[in-house]
């Protein structure tokens, strides 16, 4: 259990900084955007629920709220990834992972953040999203490689941002698949992380989840 821990609190710190840099801040909206196209569930796959949050995935992964996996890390690592606005609302509104997950140091696991920004089009919060994490990653010294970068229709969705990055960081190679979907004025970061060499057995399962996603 550390060692997803661990990895995912890599993951989150880096993204959140990212999305502070952009001057997000927490949507207080309910979302309006749901599935209206019937996406075929894999057998054996589990849904997932917190609050107005929702996924499918492979039976075996686990997860839980912001505040779950703050009160895990406070036990485990006396630190926590959650940070807060004023209102102590999180960034982070669910998290999961493969409890299956054979890798050493980093367990396959899933984070998602919901903000809003001044920023109306998908391209362009993309876009500037990945500068300032350029950005990060010059100052902290971490290596950070986008590997695929493309916005498409993905499912119901007909527009989701889609980024394939590697990096290397603290002695681990991790490699993620993050989705960026607009929902009014909500951008819904979805970000899937895996060892490198487990990656490729994963994406198919992280594309296929992308789309059974649905904000209620």
């Amino acid at each position: 259990m550390k060692k997803f821990f661990y990895g995912c609190l890599i993951v989150f710190s880096i993204f959140f900084i990212a999305v502070q840099l952009i001057g997000c801040d927490i949507a207080n909206i309910k979302s309006l955007a749901s599935s209206q196209i019937s996406v075929e569930i894999p057998d054996g796959w589990i849904k997932l629920k917190e609050d107005d949050f929702s996924i499918y995935l492979p039976d075996g992964w686990e997860g839980g709220s912001a505040q779950e996996l703050a009160s895990i890390i406070n036990t485990q690592l006396q630190t926590t990834p959650t940070e807060t606005n004023p209102d102590n609302k999180s960034l982070l509104v669910f998290y999961a992972y493969d409890s299956k997950s054979t890798s050493e140091y980093v367990s396959t696991n899933l984070n998602v953040l919901r903000a809003k920004s001044e920023l109306i089009a998908l391209k362009d919060y993309v876009n500037k999203s990945y500068q300032n994490i350029s950005v990060v990653s010059e100052k902290t010294g971490y290596k950070f490689e986008i590997e695929d970068q493309k916005i498409q229709k993905m499912g119901s969705y007909s527009q989701v941002a889609r980024t394939i990055t590697l990096q290397e960081l603290f002695g681990s190679n991790i490699k993620m698949a993050q989705y960026i979907i607009k929902d009014n004025n909500a951008y819904w970061v979805l970000t899937f992380s895996a060892a490198q060499k487990d990656f490729d057995d994963y994406i198919d399962t992280f594309d296929k989840a992308i789309q059974t996603s649905a904000f209620e």
